[in-house]
């Protein structure tokens, strides 16, 4: 940073600048109306889908003003269509459809340099259609994808297919 980090607190970081402090404050997902009434600069959300209270995570966004420098970033992994997950899955679709101002950015673990390993524990990839659908266009996963891909599957996942592709997803339908 150009300039001093202040106090770090347990729930709050302070930054010093020259123009005057600007604060971060940390909460969890379990205080989601503790947005309300406040106007603010800079939202992150983080595992916005697994918000809870009928609410969620949309009381927080009219907390953040609408002027230039605003930015609010809303990042999770999916929790289904339904549930706990629901208002997630319709502000996300609502996004791609164009209808939100948001701009959907998806990030598949097939394009995280992280998630390989050694080749030769796939030596007979493709051993099955989860395999066959990875390797093939447009995602051509390569063996040591594969084989993180099956290490993680059972080490992570418990051998569950569903959980897999909730935690780690190729596409934004699969998750």
């Amino acid at each position: 940073l150009p300039f001093k980090v202040g106090e770090i607190m347990t729930r709050k970081i302070i930054f010093n600048h020259p123009t005057g402090d600007s604060i971060m404050d940390i909460a969890t997902a379990g205080s989601t109306g503790g947005g309300r009434g406040l106007t603010i600069s800079g939202l992150h959300l983080s595992e916005a889908a697994k918000f809870t209270g009928d609410d969620s995570f949309l009381s927080l966004l009219p907390a953040v003003s609408a002027g230039p420098g605003s930015m609010i970033f809303i990042e999770s992994t999916a929790n289904g269509r339904v549930g706990v997950g629901k208002p997630f899955y319709d502000f996300w679709t609502k996004s791609v459809e164009g209808v939100t101002g948001y701009i959907p950015i998806f990030l598949p673990w097939l394009n995280d340099p992280e998630c390989t390993r050694d080749p030769s524990e796939a030596a007979d990839a493709p051993a099955n259609d989860a395999e066959k659908e990875l390797m093939a266009k447009p995602f051509f996963a390569t063996r040591a994808q594969i084989a993180w891909f099956r290490y993680t599957l059972e080490s992570q996942c418990q051998g569950l297919l569903p959980m897999m592709y909730q935690e780690y997803p190729h596409t934004p339908e699969v998750a």
